[in-house]
């Protein structure tokens, strides 16, 4: 699969001008993707107390008319730079097919990402085809769990959220604001939300519509 994309100096200009006209093109790029290939992928990094639960779901595209013998594969890295793991499957996939494969880690003694210390992992999703890797896809990840625990609002590792420091004369300010710039809102002291904004009920009223 190839596929070329230019850039003109703006939008506009490139619209008034042949297109094959080499005067339009800047910054021009090419990509392709092999036939065997990275189709997508789900990767899910999540907390169970101290253990990371790494989770990753590649789906493999086969281009080929015919079969074709691969393997799947990832390397996982700390943030550090340490491989913590790699695993590595092989698949016959059929011509013309798409494949699933699953992969699922508990990473023990994980370094957790927060706001005030974003520690991230560094993942490589990698497809061999005969000892010779075709495709491989960059990625970083962080591990953190959310929770809603009583009358907080907890982000795992990071200051927690008290509703008690809701303003609601604050709230009654900005919802004001809002709405004489053709907002609507619904404001609730019961509500566990506090203020939340609620649809127009004309959007032709709001700005930029």
């Amino acid at each position: 699969m190839l596929e070329i994309d230019a850039l003109s100096p703006g939008a506009k200009l490139e619209g008034l001008v042949a297109a094959d006209s080499p005067a339009t093109l800047r910054e021009a790029y090419i990509h392709s993707q092999p036939r065997l290939r990275i189709h997508d992928f789900d990767l899910k990094a999540d907390l169970d107390g101290q253990t990371g639960r790494f989770s990753l779901e590649v789906i493999t595209a086969n281009g080929f008319n015919y079969s074709e013998n691969i393997a799947v594969g990832y390397d996982i890295y700390d943030p550090a730079g340490k491989l913590v793991y790699y695993d590595k499957r092989e698949r016959t996939i059929d011509g013309q097919g798409l494949d699933t494969m699953h992969f699922e880690r508990p990473i023990y003694g994980v370094q957790t990402w927060s706001p005030a210390s974003p520690k991230l992992y560094r993942v490589m999703l990698i497809i061999w085809r005969e000892g010779r890797i075709v495709e491989y896809v960059p990625l970083k990840t962080g591990f953190r769990k959310s929770d809603l625990e009583a009358n907080l609002a907890v982000l795992q590792s990071a200051k927690p959220a008290v509703w008690s420091d809701f303003d609601p004369a604050k709230a009654r300010a900005a919802m004001t604001a809002l709405k004489k710039q053709g907002e609507t809102g619904k404001f609730s002291e019961g509500d566990h939300r506090k203020y939340r904004m609620a649809e127009p009920k004309d959007q032709g009223t709001r700005k930029g519509h």
